[in-house]
């Protein structure tokens, strides 16, 4: 028997996709439409991870001196006001792993939780382009229109820097951090 190679058979790749930030759009117009939709999701999330407390601040602070030590220069456009979330739990991996599922991570078995299939958190592209994230010893920026973190990362869609991993990343990158 001879193997049929790929160029005999014209063989092309071929799949069903869907862009990230239609999936996003989609899920927002229909999901949850209204921006203030936003704080109930951050607090039934502090709630699913059993914090106890929860705090919110509009930051109105021009950073406009910030581009000088920034993870990638196009961030800099992003140091302008911000809303900060807090809450007293703390990711664990798998809350990690979810955070980058549109749809049926990993808390769908779990019926204790609020927010079952792990859609809400998609709320915070209401108010935001650009996700960051602090727990433990990570940060991630979390960017699917691929537009400010060009430059730092290949894929351009998000980047997990573990901060223990080297203790230069507070210095160099002062203003991000």
């Amino acid at each position: 028997m001879h193997a049929v190679s790929n160029s005999t058979l014209a063989v092309t790749s071929y799949w069903q996709e869907e862009e990230l930030t239609t999936r996003i759009r989609t899920l927002l117009e229909r999901e949850y439409p209204d921006g203030l939709a936003v704080i109930k999701q951050l607090i039934e999330n502090a709630d699913d991870a059993v914090a106890t407390e929860v705090k919110l601040l509009y930051d109105e602070r021009e950073n406009s001196d910030a581009h000088v030590k920034l993870l990638d220069p196009g961030m800099k456009s992003l140091q302008g006001p911000a809303l900060w979330v807090y809450n007293n739990s703390t990711f664990r991996d798998q809350d990690f792993d979810n955070l980058v599922k549109l749809n049926a991570a990993t808390k769908q078995r779990c019926t204790d939780k609020v927010e079952q299939f792990g859609l809400g958190f998609n709320t915070i592209y209401n108010v935001t382009d650009v996700l960051a994230l602090i727990s433990r010893n990570y940060v991630v920026y979390l960017e699917p229109h691929k537009t400010y973190l060009g430059k730092a990362i290949r894929d351009k869609r998000g980047i997990k820097l573990n901060l223990k991993a080297s203790g230069k990343w507070l210095h160099d990158f002062s203003y991000q951090f």
